[in-house]
């Protein structure tokens, strides 16, 4: 099975409610545009519309966190822009930034929140298909369809070094050289020549980032990738501000921090399902709990608490680190449950044709919707 293998494979567009947005009331204008792009990672997608509307990145929210792989539309809002330049600034990303447009859809009295999106719409052709996993999946839609799907956080949620979770941990135990060291470090599947150059030297120089050597930092910063922009900052904070761990995380957008915590959170939850599973009483819950720093421990129940201190053992954490006392700003807001099993709406599974990527192989679109933080690969990878 193959999946992504072109960007027209992976069609996503977000669901949302626009009277959602209307009763919204902050007391300021925002600017609501859909955002369109094409294998893009959204964080950087979102640093280009910043600049192009000449404003600060953390002036633009987003209910959802959309996959770097594909074609994906979503809805962001962005304060305070000048509406003199507005459609100028609209024309120039449409015209000149390739493969990213927006559109804007409106002025509301209130910002996107993580969340405020009612789920996505999933267009995705799952490519190097056998004729035995085309011949098994009609028996498998029919158990999706009954069943329903292992409602699992995907690869997307783990980063594109399938590390987020790692890097989380080490903020709960609040060890930050650490987060930041595998930051610099990440190395995708496939990496680019640049970024291994630059990975491998940063680990070579790790003391001399440690020790504030300021010929050390500043080629680090002058072979960094321009596409991680965030890694130069945190490397020039470390310049400036000798052995500042906590600040330089801190050079990090607040969304991103968060999503390292909350990688952990899924790791757990992860492990946790296949715990269940294993031990044949998956089907006794219906919901888990993200583990944080609302959770009562003492009413979670025993099968589960079990699984999940082992887990914690494993790694290292304790229950406590949930509080996150040395890092206040990435707290929870409310305690989140999340359903084992989801049920993916309007599901579709069209006729295999020959892959024309692939020989001697056959593709097949599959077509449904899935709520909010729900992720589509868990489909096709549980019908083939």
């Amino acid at each position: 099975m193959i999946l992504k293998q072109v960007a027209e494979d992976f069609l996503v567009d977000e669901l949302y409610d626009i009277k959602k947005f209307e009763k919204k009331d902050e007391g300021k204008d925002y600017f609501y545009f859909i955002l369109k792009k094409t294998q893009y990672n959204q964080l950087r997608a979102i640093d280009i519309v910043a600049d192009c509307f000449n404003t600060s990145k953390r002036l633009v929210h987003f209910a959802g966190t959309k996959d770097k792989h594909g074609i994906t539309t979503q809805i962001i809002s962005v304060l305070g822009l000048n509406e003199a330049n507005l459609q100028k600034n609209i024309d120039h990303i449409n015209n000149e930034v390739k493969d990213i447009d927006v559109e804007f859809i409106g002025k509301f009295p209130g910002r996107v929140n993580l969340g405020d999106n009612l789920g996505n719409k999933f267009g995705i052709t799952v490519r190097g298909l056998t004729q035995k996993q085309v011949d098994e999946c009609p028996k498998k839609l029919e158990n999706m369809e009954k069943f329903g799907a292992l409602n699992y956080f995907d690869s997307q949620r783990f980063g594109f070094a399938n590390n987020s979770h790692k890097i989380g941990k080490f903020i709960l135990q609040n060890k930050p050289e650490l987060a930041v060291r595998e930051i610099l470090t990440s190395l995708p599947k496939d990496p680019s020549d640049e970024l291994k150059i630059f990975v491998e030297r940063v680990e070579k120089e790790w003391y001399g980032v440690k020790t504030c050597d300021q010929d050390i930092i500043d080629t680090l910063i002058g072979i960094c990738p321009d596409r991680f922009r965030d890694y130069a900052r945190i490397l020039a904070h470390l310049k400036k501000a000798k052995n500042d761990f906590p600040g330089a995380f801190r050079t990090l957008m607040k969304k991103l921090r968060t999503l390292y915590i909350n990688a952990y959170q899924s790791h757990i939850f992860n492990n946790t399902i296949k715990a269940l599973m294993e031990k044949g009483i998956l089907g006794d819950y219906d919901k888990l709990e993200l583990i944080n720093h609302f959770t009562d421990f003492d009413k979670v129940p025993k099968d589960v608490m079990d699984i999940v201190d082992s887990i914690l053992e494993k790694d290292g954490v304790t229950r406590d680190m949930f509080q996150l006392k040395s890092w206040p700003e990435l707290k929870a807001k409310s305690t989140v449950m999340r359903e084992i099993v989801n049920n993916p709406n309007n599901l579709v599974v069209h006729s295999a044709k020959v892959d024309e990527l692939n020989e001697d192989k056959f593709k097949v679109l599959v077509e449904f919707e899935l709520g909010s933080g729900q992720y589509a690969t868990n489909i096709v990878k549980q019908l083939f």
